[in-house]
């Protein structure tokens, strides 16, 4: 059985959630390590139940990276401080600009 490791959902749609990778950055360098200017990566999964309500939902990983082989799986956390977007009487416009893989 694969490891899973624990992430916090970002933002939640009621087609998307939101996470930011802890592995997974935007720039390397040609010895594979990340730049020192590089940002943490968004990615991004279903929302299948459609609903704002906080739980924790089970994914795969994105990543095509030979180094993450440690981890495929994560669970992604929904809860107060995630922002939620497109619900009835909840906020209505995302105003993020994520980094998406």
């Amino acid at each position: 059985m694969s490891d899973i490791k624990i992430v916090k959902a970002i933002s939640l749609t009621p087609d998307i959630i939101c996470y930011e990778c802890p592995d997974c950055r935007n720039k390397y360098k040609k010895n594979g390590q990340p730049t020192k200017t590089s940002k943490p990566v968004i990615h991004t999964h279903g929302n299948e139940d459609k609903s704002a309500d906080n739980r924790s939902v089970f994914r795969s990983h994105h990543a095509v990276r030979d180094d993450l082989d440690t981890f495929k799986n994560v669970e992604i956390v929904i809860d107060d401080s995630t922002l939620k977007f497109g619900f009835d009487g909840l906020i209505e416009e995302m105003k993020i600009d994520p980094i998406i893989i």
